[in-house]
């Protein structure tokens, strides 16, 4: 669900030059709660960009500074309120931060935490920029200008620029009566101040003597009224009464003769199910959490204020002494504090309950804000114009690709579509039953996000069996007319960022579409028919593993390694290219699919069903409680329908074989191999089943890009080939390792690069979930044992049957991680042997997974229906091999 957002009426700001916020955390966590503040403006944070200060409830935006030590701005604002990071533009001596808050009372009003360095003079230029836009602004920060209009005790250089800038300008300049900092001769100044423009609320401003830092923070508040309470509102639904509800109110079904009579009639179901969802749901309000630590610390806190104060009046030695022992005091009270909250938490965690791993989820998944999009239209800020921007992107990634194309082969072949369709053809589509349709509602996960139409699984799983009487007749209906609702082909699509993808740019977020849950349980439906056909016909080859059961993409990469292992036994060197299909579900030619689904003898009426489920197929992107304007699918699959895995399998069904080639599919990862003797030989039969595959692309208007395609030449030779392969006309480097299904390959198969990336991996998952395993962790030791056996050591042993051959020296590093885990986890001492804590334990050495999990793959292989997997590992190690083959993990004595 997207979250929340409130407008608020009056905001309470403070601003703090934090000297350094690093360790200051949980003191400006409490600080915050204590006052009950909205916004919080920082300067010297003195933050890199590898530093993660955060504070609950709260999001951070952050401009560090980047050529040297100190300085640095930050924002913390609350999570509720409705607002976005904003362009600060280009400052020359000023250090800035911008958000935009919209408020119930003035509209939008911009806040910039601001920090002019002592050592540099404040620009007007930087002032220009700052207050350039014609909307209410409060810049608030240490200037380090100085002026008595603002209640310094003398005027400064950058004072003076200040305070004419704002006479010019019509600003109005905040001060507080109190000093903001007290100078080592213990003179008290006003250094920290507001700039207001075209701020309507009425406002008091102060400085209290609080925090740890050679200033104090200063209180702002906006607006005369108090601002509501927030809460975190939750809807409950008792479903005895829905099914009541919904059984008394459901509109009897009318005929399903006609399109319109089922669009009328499917609007009606979805109607009464909402109605009754509303009728039975009542809403909760939940105060929000304030963590309040308890009364014996805001004591200690108390007491190290007032010592604050007196020092500040005294400067004296002593009053300071006393000041710096119940600061210490206070820090270690709110870390003892935080550390009791954490325990307490770690004590109610359970895997019954999947607390634990909803815990460890939270832990592996940090939130992070998205940043200001690069879009069509520039960069953009608001929640707005981030869907906009992304959907712009998708509207024209889901076109057909037209360059280069062969416009009268595309005519030819909707042409003979058209005329296909026309043609008799007396084969239907088998109706579904009651017991089907239940069973497809009672497979559905409970969690997954709705539709537009807000009808969740759950609901589904609830409807009476009057009601699902009638969606079995809705669905029926489908299947007869050949007509998939328009009501249903309208998606919300939302966007995941790739991982390790830069954040800012459309390209590199992942998109799914939120279909109604009533469209999935009937495109289930579509779905079980199209693989009956499939099935009776093998109309999927049997090289794409992807999509197919009892097929995996360990199994293919397996079958590659097998391959060119053997080669090396044979000396002989192999050949493998790797094409990167540009947005493959997302390009799908419509009229080409349906030409294939024709040549492979699927009945004209599942054809004719999957023609309109393709056409006229709507999105609009959501990003926060913002949605786009609705655009066109012209092209594609959308991402998140249970029917384009299997539609995509089809539509690439006939990708062409090259004799003395062999290729490899899963989903849209493609690649092509060959092995010889000499390496001119590899490259000729790889380069002879390219040129095949570039005029196949060409006719179904699939896109490969060249420059993101590898070439890797698998080799115990020291020579490449002396010739490269070319796609398009583009030269494919040949590279020492590249990753293939997520298992880099390197020239040798020696696996040290792999195994480093799997080791580095299972370090960062041991780093993300350290709270919940580390020697200190109140879990049970089995508890933490079950954490790394189910987060940590799979990261490990991914695809392990492929490269679990790989020398001792290297599967030792995956042990090293093992060890540290497991000492963790029993909090052992230095003394004891990692071999005893292993048989005390009884958890295998790595070697022995990896061993056990290649024994059960090999052993499975045999019986599986794929003929190209079934043959895998099917040999006898031979005496005279002089390179280890991947079934070589199976022998004990390769410990």
């Amino acid at each position: 669900m997207p979250r929340r957002t409130h407008k608020p009426k009056s905001l309470h700001v403070a601003f703090w030059n934090a000297n350094g916020i690093r360790e200051k955390r949980a003191e400006l966590q409490e600080f915050a709660a204590r006052n009950e503040i909205d916004v919080i403006l920082v300067n010297e944070t003195h933050l890199r960009a590898a530093d993660t200060e955060k504070i609950r409830n709260f999001v951070s935006y952050r401009n560090d500074r980047q050529d040297r030590r100190g300085g640095g701005t930050a924002i913390y604002v609350k999570s509720h309120l409705d607002h976005h990071v904003a362009p600060t533009g280009d400052l020359v001596n000023m250090e800035a931060t911008t958000v935009e808050i919209n408020t119930a009372s003035i509209g939008t009003l911009r806040l910039v935490s601001v920090y002019n360095p002592p050592n540099r003079r404040l620009l007007e230029s930087d002032l220009d920029t700052i207050f350039s836009n014609n909307i209410a602004t409060i810049a608030a920060g240490d200037l380090n200008a100085k002026h008595q209009s603002w209640n310094s005790r003398r005027a400064n250089p950058s004072g003076n620029i200040l305070r004419a800038f704002t006479d010019d300008r019509d600003l109005v300049v905040a001060g507080p009566p109190e000093p903001t900092h007290h100078s080592i001769q213990g003179l008290g100044d006003v250094l920290d101040i507001a700039i207001l423009k075209e701020v309507t609320l009425p406002y008091r401003i102060t400085s209290v003597s609080d925090l740890t830092s050679d200033h104090n923070p200063v209180l702002l508040f906006l607006g005369a009224d108090p601002d509501e309470e927030y809460e975190t509102q939750m809807k409950t639904t008792c479903w005895a009464a829905f099914k009541d509800h919904i059984n008394e109110t459901l509109p009897p079904l009318p005929p399903l003769r006609t399109r319109d009579q089922l669009e009328f009639a499917i609007e009606a179901f979805e109607e009464a199910i909402v109605r009754s969802i509303e009728a039975c749901s009542r809403e909760q309000r939940k105060p929000l959490h304030r963590n309040n630590p308890p009364e014996e610390v805001r004591e200690i806190i108390r007491n190290r204020n007032r010592a604050r104060r007196r020092h500040q009046r005294t400067w004296d030695p002593d009053h300071l002494r006393d000041y710096r022992r119940l600061a210490v005091e206070a820090k270690q009270a709110l870390l003892d504090h935080q550390n009791a909250q954490w325990n307490a938490k770690l004590d109610l965690l359970e895997e019954e309950d999947h607390s634990l791993w909803r815990m460890t989820k939270i832990l592996r998944n940090k939130y992070m804000p998205m940043p200001p999009i690069h879009g069509e239209r520039g960069l953009v800020y608001t929640e707005a114009e981030k869907a906009e921007a992304f959907a712009d992107y998708l509207e024209t990634q889901f076109r057909v690709n037209y360059e280069d194309a062969d416009l009268d082969n595309m005519e030819r072949i909707e042409n003979e579509v058209s005329r296909r369709l026309r043609s008799e053809d007396d084969r239907g589509i088998r109706p579904t039953t009651t017991t089907e349709i239940q069973h497809r509602i009672n497979r559905s996960k409970t969690r997954k996000a709705p539709g537009r139409d807000g009808i969740s699984n759950r609901a589904l799983k609830q409807l009476p069996v009057r009601a699902i009487g009638q969606f079995t007749s809705i669905v029926n209906a489908i299947l007869r007319l050949r007509y998939f609702p328009t009501r249903w082909k309208s998606a919300d699509v939302i966007v995941f960022q790739k991982p390790g993808k830069a954040a800012a740019f459309p390209q590199h977020y992942r998109p799914i579409s939120l279909l109604p849950s009533l469209s999935k349980i009937a495109e289930g439906i579509i779905l079980s028919r199209l693989k009956e056909l499939v099935g009776e016909n093998h109309l999927i080859p049997d090289e794409q593993f992807g999509f197919q059961p009892q097929t995996s993409s360990v199994h293919q990469a397996l079958r590659l390694v097998e391959f060119a292992s053997e080669g090396f036994n044979l000396k002989m060197s192999t050949g493998v290219a790797l094409f990167d299909v540009s947005k493959a579900f997302d390009k799908v030619w419509h009229e080409g699919l349906l030409f294939k689904l024709l040549e492979a003898g699927f009945p004209n009426a599942m054809v004719e069903l999957i023609a309109s489920y393709q056409q006229r197929r709507l999105f609009r992107v959501r990003v926060g409680i913002s949605h786009s304007t609705e655009r066109m699918m012209e092209a594609g699959l959308p991402q998140g329908s249970v029917l384009s895995p299997i539609l995509y399998s089809l539509f690439t069904r006939d990708v062409p074989k090259t004799q003395g080639t062999n290729l490899a599919l899963f989903a849209d990862d493609t690649a092509i191999f060959a092995r010889a003797n000499q390496p001119n030989t590899v490259t000729r039969r790889l380069q002879q089943a390219i040129d095949n595959l570039q005029e196949w692309l060409a006719t179904w208007r699939i896109t490969v890009n060249p420059e993101k395609s590898k070439a890797l030449f698998l080799s115990k030779r020291k020579h490449r080939p002396d010739e490269e392969i070319q796609l398009n006309g583009t030269p494919i480097p040949w590279t020492d390792k590249a990753k293939y299904l997520g298992v880099i390959i390197d020239r040798r198969l020696t696996w040290k690069s792999h195994i480093d990336h799997c080791t580095a991996k299972a370090k960062a998952a041991q780093s993300q979930i350290y709270p919940l395993i580390n020697r200190r962790s109140k879990l049970s030791a089995a508890t933490k044992i079950r954490l790394y056996k189910t987060i940590i050591r799979p990261t490990m042993t991914y695809a392990s049957t492929v490269w679990g051959y790989a020398a001792k020296s290297h599967i030792n590093k995956l042990q090293v991680v093992q060890n540290k885990s497991l000492r963790m986890a029993i909090d052992a001492p230095w003394y004891v042997r990692n071999s005893q804590i292993h048989r005390d334990l009884g958890m295998p050495s790595v070697m022995e997974t990896i061993r056990a999990t290649a024994a059960r793959t090999f052993a499975a292989l045999p019986d599986n229906p794929n003929p190209l997997v079934a043959t895998l590992g099917n040999y006898e190690e031979d005496a005279t091999w002089k390179h280890k083959r991947p079934r070589l993990v199976l022998r004990e004595d390769q410990d």
